[in-house]
């Protein structure tokens, strides 16, 4: 989600998240998503903000 502070409105950036964890030093936020298994560092506060960025690929769970 992208939060706009001017409009106070929240945007979508990516479906299926399943996770959210805010960094230390709140520069950035990790997200956990579904699928494709995979967490996304997207920062906040720093010359990156406002992108989003691999973080890691995550081992699917197979299920029978």
């Amino acid at each position: 989600m992208k939060y706009d502070p001017v409009t106070n409105r929240v945007a979508v950036r990516h479906h299926l998240p399943n996770g959210l964890a805010i960094s230390v030093d709140r520069t950035n936020l990790v997200v956990a998503l579904t699928r494709p298994c995979k967490l996304l560092r997207y920062w906040v506060k720093s010359p990156k903000a406002g992108t989003s960025e691999p973080l890691a690929d995550l081992p699917a769970i197979q299920t029978t």
